[in-house]
């Protein structure tokens, strides 16, 4: 928490049951929290480099969208985002690899935004990821060049 704001975002839970949310301030910090749980609902689908244009939705704070795609290493490509009404934010894109490891991330400023060009380093499976921060929600148009 900073200046009275702060977040968990996107917490995958590994099993059902009940679980506790703790506050626990450093030091002798004292003082009341509002605090509000979310679920999420992640979406995933697939889309192609060179394909048609996708519109991720986030329709709740907390989600995430991706798309998959497969590609060769040495690939080059560049996402384009349009038509956004998430608010302006960096890091709300995301291109990670097969690996998982995170190969660039971009920003949505204005309604657009854009992420690379990045050069694949491994053949497989990638995914698009739109990730927003807080309780952003909303929606972005992506072409995968």
């Amino acid at each position: 928490m900073i200046n009275g704001v702060g977040e968990v975002d996107g917490t995958l839970l590994p099993a059902d049951g009940t679980y506790t949310v703790v506050v626990d301030p450093t030091e002798r910090g004292t003082g009341t929290t509002t605090l509000r749980l979310v679920t999420g609902r992640d979406r995933e689908a697939t889309t192609s480099v060179g394909g048609p244009p996708v519109v991720a939705v986030v329709d709740r704070p907390g989600a995430v969208t991706g798309y998959r795609f497969t590609a060769v290493a040495g690939t080059s490509v560049t996402v384009t985002a349009a038509a956004s009404d998430l608010p302006d934010q960096c890091g709300v894109l995301a291109l990670r690899a097969p690996d998982g490891s995170t190969v660039g991330t971009g920003c949505v400023i204005n309604g657009a935004g854009e992420l690379g060009p990045a050069v694949l380093p491994a053949s497989g499976a990638y995914t698009l990821v739109v990730d927003p921060s807080g309780a952003a929600t909303g929606q972005v148009t992506l072409v995968l060049r």
